[in-house]
């Protein structure tokens, strides 16, 4: 079992610090426990192979829990580095059903590179529902003013559920060309799929790539999911083969997929005249990429 501390720091944001228990030994009868520090990561890097390396399955399915539930939680501007800011709720799970998901089905999805993080689907699945049912009583009522006022003090539109639904066709179409183009590289696709994984190594995701899974990004069938993260690491390997991937989408929206991972590494001047001359941007699209960058900054700050 795990136990997990933050820090912040205005320079490098949080930090998380992981703590695994150990039994002590010793002469009474009742267990004791003790609880020593394994690791230490950026939150915005993510956990190292050294650290995934000393925690068991388990471990490291309760590590990915918690950071699925931080990931969660940004959308609704709390601290996160302040627990009074979150509710734990408790599940009890039928037996058979927890047996067959932590004995066999979870080697066998992260094996076959199914993307399987049982908190983060729970807590879409809770805020999803929470939106639906708002949405019937609405339509009941008919007078929605005071619980629509309401949602919103919790963070929660149903403008914002209609906005999450055209942002995620959006991420679908735009990354199906970046995938599209990735499968015309003239090397094995097992290749791409080995860059596509180092490059999410390098923003701390740890995510296996198979052909198949490629291919249904690339696919005209919409995927199950795109994540901003799943275009950028694309981008970095079409320019690693000398694609510059502004042929494919405006500048400014490849400048949107790049930034959301370059945050922590640059000053906004800095991240600007990175990525235009990384990219080669032209001189008439310079105002509409910082725009996007002024935004992007200006909402991490929030």
């Amino acid at each position: 079992m795990l136990k997990f501390n933050t820090s912040r720091s205005k320079k490098y944001g949080i930090r998380i610090y992981v703590f695994k228990r150990y039994r002590v030994e010793d002469d009474s009868a009742k267990s004791r426990y003790s609880y020593n520090q394994v690791g230490t990561f950026l939150l915005s890097e993510g956990y190292t192979d050294e650290l995934k390396a000393q925690l068991t399955h388990e471990e490291v399915n309760q590590l990915e829990g918690y950071l699925a539930e931080l990931d969660f939680a940004k959308q609704f501007h709390i601290e996160l580095d302040d627990r009074n800011q979150f509710i734990k709720i408790s599940l009890h799970i039928p037996k058979p059903l927890h047996d067959f998901k932590e004995q066999h089905l979870d080697n066998a999805a992260e094996a076959a590179g199914v993307w399987f993080n049982m908190p983060r689907i729970l807590l879409e699945n809770y805020k999803n529902a929470v939106l639906s049912t708002a949405k019937k009583v609405i339509k009941i009522r008919g007078d929605h003013s005071e619980l629509q006022a309401q949602l919103e003090a919790a963070g929660l539109s149903l403008e914002q559920e209609r906005e999450e639904n055209k942002h995620k066709g959006r991420l679908i179409l735009e990354g199906r060309v970046l995938f599209k183009a990735l499968l015309k590289l003239e090397q094995p696709i097992m290749q791409t799929c080995r860059e596509l994984e180092a490059c999410a190594k390098q923003y701390g995701k740890e995510k296996r790539i198979f052909p198949s899974l490629l291919e249904q990004w690339a696919s005209d069938k919409n995927p199950k999911e795109m994540k901003k993260w799943y275009i950028a690491i694309a981008i970095d390997v079409l320019m690693q083969h000398g694609i510059n991937p502004t042929i494919f989408l405006p500048a400014e929206q490849i400048a949107y997929y790049w930034a959301q991972n370059h945050i922590d590494h640059y000053s906004l001047s800095e991240a600007k005249q990175t990525f235009i001359d990384t990219f080669n941007i032209q001189p008439d699209e310079h105002e509409a990429v910082n725009v996007v960058f002024e935004k992007i900054y200006k909402n991490a700050r929030l």
